[in-house]
């Protein structure tokens, strides 16, 4: 019997080689377009699943409220709040704290042995817990999990940092040493090297050291560090007990956080604490502190919506196929039933038809992976390291199962059921092919795929103007030409050599012909301003309190990005009590004050509550975007300082970069030796923001100009099939005097009706994807008709092309010729 179907099938693949084998490639492009896909958002969704107890560990989060007012929501908390969580509730079995010292400080390490010379600045550094191993599973190459951190000064690396910087020597029981640039220096032992931290991973290090190292910072480093409810710098994970249900436990957290914080009731303040399951935090966490720039789980959800519009497309466009040469084979299956088959043997013929055809397509589809896929790493830069890594893997397994039963459905079991369902008589007599139910399947099938195709369109366009608003949206700030070195981990000793170093390197800066400006700063658009303080005008304490952000800034900093002072003037380093007694406020800011017209608010006397200064605010500036257009506007101050200058900004004139560079790596390599040279370019850094945006906007642009592409195939075939099938029609038309033109637009219309209803199906679902895509940004486009407009027309034209080549050409054909045609 087996062999039987087999030589059907090839008897079947070669009467039509070419339709049927694009269909085959449609079906395997399709197939693995829904893998690649399949594969991104599986690794999305899969953040942080590889720890053993992921479903147990949750970091707690703190939300703060004045005035029942949200002051902030932010990913770190007290570093009391860990130790007290586990004394507090046996629901709690373990806690780690994570000080991220390489986002809060720049930071350079060394050898001992190599002091004076180049070291390396490290970004990806945290102060942990001893207990850390105990519940994240990040793999130790060497060293005890149990006590590698349980001593001061000791220090576990990556494999890479360590190649990097013992360079083959075994790295274990040597020292190495951290600097960073608020003075901090310390002598570290290595007790331990883990694997490279998975690319999965909201959390990403290169070094961890030993939590108690920072009781050894000074004299009040125990209750900095480990005991206060006030300095919020710590990330809190904490391990629940199994069976555990988090938001019992959440209930408990306010009386918790009451007895712990008593006198904030008398200041009309609240914190709150929640608990966020691990493996949510990449897509679903969006707070102030995070410690990496997270994803959006609205695109990743609109992928699996694309990978199945697909994988839908694909397989509705075989099924059109599979359908339309069963209709030619109809008369066969006819004579079969009346010599006695039973419907168990068709659909035993049909389920095995679609079982080579789809093996064969997934087949197919493996071998677009294996091309395609250092393309697919490059369009969502994800970290593939092998085929193996892509392939060998359960869930992608899955995932061919699952579109192999679909196969089966599609192409086996519809059609039997279609053919089945059909009259027996009519079957034989060849009736059900161009007319009733089999014509107007194949139109529905189609209409179908064409709703997908100009969805898949509408959406890719409002996504990607979306994306140009974003990148050409005027941001209040000039950010062009803009690099930016991190202040040295090394070298000062104290604020006052720090703040002469930078002068020293800022005004050599300005004397270089291809320097524009020079400025230091707290702050970079791109970066979250981490300092927030309450402000009210004087003598009205208590009443109008107002969070506003805090910026440390230079003379030159309102200059150097272009920013426009709208009322009052900016600082001087001629007017002593710039440093001590003035302030500049954003226009937001003086809003907030009650003052609508700038102006008023110049000369006036606010107080900045946390310290008790009661400076005099002297210029206003326009409000700018510091972070990106997901956020509006924040009111901020500006405070007169140099030694909190944590960034340093240099603008170059655009002609020659290159020569700019170089002079600012050869005036940071003497005025900071010892420090590793690093910078970033603003504009890119501030794009940053949108990275995963981008990435969604470059997949949808592949995958939907993929989806029209199976489209045009199913078009073309089903135009062609259509044509042969009417052949003798064509040829009485022509006999009677019908024009070529006349003919061609007679079956043209048909497809034009079925690209208006699919047209028509796809708007309003690209409208509802675009209204709720866009809700997740303060500044956006509109959604107008012309998105639309533009995807019918891109649609029509491309199925015009398609249809209209064997179209025209069979017009050509002799009528007498057309006449002898049977089907």
């Amino acid at each position: 019997m087996i062999s039987n179907y087999i030589k059907i099938v090839l008897r079947a693949i070669q009467q039509n080689k070419l339709s049927y084998f694009l269909n085959l490639f449609g079906l395997s492009i399709g197939i693995a377009s829904f893998l690649f896909i399949f594969y991104y958002v599986n690794f999305e969704l899969g953040y942080d699943k590889f720890n053993d107890r992921q479903d147990l560990i949750y970091r707690v989060g703190l939300d703060q409220f004045k005035n029942n007012e949200l002051i902030f929501e932010s990913a770190e908390n007290y570093p009391a709040v860990g130790p007290a969580l586990q004394e507090s509730f046996p629901e709690v079995v373990d806690f780690t704290r994570l000080y991220n010292a390489g986002a809060k400080n720049n930071v350079v390490f060394y050898r001992p042995e190599e002091e004076g010379k180049q070291g390396y600045k490290v970004r990806r550094f945290l102060y942990a817990d001893s207990s850390f191993f105990r519940i994240f599973s990040f793999p130790l190459l060497k060293g005890d999990p149990k006590t590698c951190l349980s001593q001061s000064k000791s220090a576990v690396i990556s494999r890479s940092f360590a190649e990097k910087v013992f360079k083959g020597e075994d790295p274990m029981g040597q020292s190495i040493v951290m600097a960073d640039d608020d003075f901090n220096q310390e002598i570290c032992k290595i007790t331990g090297v883990f694997e490279d931290v998975p690319y999965d991973s909201h959390l990403k290090f290169d070094v961890l050291a030993s939590y108690s190292s920072l009781m050894t910072r000074g004299r009040n480093a125990v209750e900095r560090y480990d005991q206060s409810w006030d300095e919020k710098d710590m990330y809190t994970y904490v391990l629940l007990k199994d069976g555990t249900d988090p938001l019992a436990l959440e209930a408990k957290f306010p009386q918790f956080m009451d007895q712990h914080n008593p006198e904030l009731l008398m200041m009309n303040q609240e914190k709150k604490i929640f608990l966020q399951p691990l493996s949510s935090i990449h897509l679903d966490s969006h707070l102030a502190d995070e410690a990496e720039q997270n994803g959006q789980k609205q695109n990743v959800l609109t992928l699996v919506l694309v990978g199945g519009l697909i994988l839908l497309v694909a397989m509705v466009n075989f099924l059109n196929y599979t359908v339309a040469k069963s209709m030619t084979r109809a008369k066969d299956f006819g004579l079969r039933k009346t010599m006695g088959a039973v419907k168990k043997d068709l659909y035993l013929q049909f389920i095995f038809e679609a079982l080579f055809h789809n093996i064969l397509a997934i087949a197919f589809a493996a071998g677009i992976v294996v091309v395609c896929l250092p393309f697919f790493k490059d369009l969502t830069q994800l970290e593939i390291n092998s085929f193996s890594e892509f392939f060998l893997n359960r869930s992608f397994l899955y995932a061919v199962g699952g579109t192999l039963a679909a196969g089966l459905i599609f192409g086996g079991l519809a059609p039997a059921l279609i053919l089945n369902n059909y009259d027996l008589i009519e079957v034989v007599k060849g009736r059900i092919m161009n007319f009733g139910k089999g014509l107007f399947l194949r139109r529905v099938l189609l209409t179908l795929q064409i709703a997908a195709s100009t969805a898949l369109t509408a959406m890719f366009l409002l996504v990607i103007n979306q994306i140009n608003f974003l990148t050409n949206y005027d941001l209040g700030i000039d950010i062009d030409n803009v690099f930016v070195v991190d202040r040295p981990g090394t070298g000062a000793k104290d604020f006052r050599s720090q703040r002469d170093n930078f002068i020293l390197f800022r005004n050599k800066l300005a004397a270089d012909q291809h320097i524009e400006s020079v400025c230091g700063s707290s702050v970079i658009p791109g970066k979250r301003i981490r300092w927030r303080a309450s402000l009210y005008n004087y003598g009205d304490a208590g009443k109008n309190t107002h969070q506003v952000d805090l910026a440390a800034v230079d003379e030159n900093f309102f200059e150097a990005y272009n920013l426009d002072l709208i009322a009052g003037r900016g600082f001087s380093l001629d007017r002593a009590m710039d440093a001590d007694t003035n302030i500049v406020l954003s226009r937001k800011a003086t809003k907030l004050l009650g003052y609508d017209n700038p102006e008023d608010a110049v000369g006036k006397t606010v107080v900045v509550e946390e310290w008790e200064w009661s400076p005099n605010i002297i210029g206003v500036v326009e409000d700018y975007h510091q972070l990106s257009l997901r956020e509006n506007t924040h009111p901020t101050l500006y405070m007169f300082t140099v030694n909190l200058a944590e960034y340093y900004m240099i603008k170059v004139k655009p002609e020659n970069t290159a020569a700019a560079l170089g002079s600012i790596e050869r005036t940071w390599e003497s005025v900071f030796p010892g420090n590793p040279f690093s910078y970033y370019y603003l504009e890119s850094f501030f794009s940053e923001q949108y990275a995963s945006d981008k990435v969604f906007s470059r997949i949808m642009l592949v995958f939907a100009t993929i989806s029209i592409l199976i489209s045009c195939i199913s078009l073309f075939n089903i135009s062609l099939f259509a044509l042969v099938q009417r052949t003798r029609e064509i040829g009485i038309r022509k006999t009677l005097g019908a024009s070529r033109w006349l003919i061609a637009w007679i079956f043209v219309r048909d497809y034009l009706i079925m690209i208006a209803v699919g047209s028509l199906i796809a708007f309003p679902l690209a409208y509802l994807f675009g209204k709720e895509w866009l809700a997740n940004f303060v500044y956006s486009i509109s959604i107008n008709a012309w998105y639309f407009v533009i995807a019918f027309a891109s649609i029509l034209f491309i199925s015009l092309i398609t249809i209209s080549f064997y179209t025209l050409r069979s017009t050509r054909i002799n009528p007498v010729e057309a006449l002898r045609y049977q089907n």
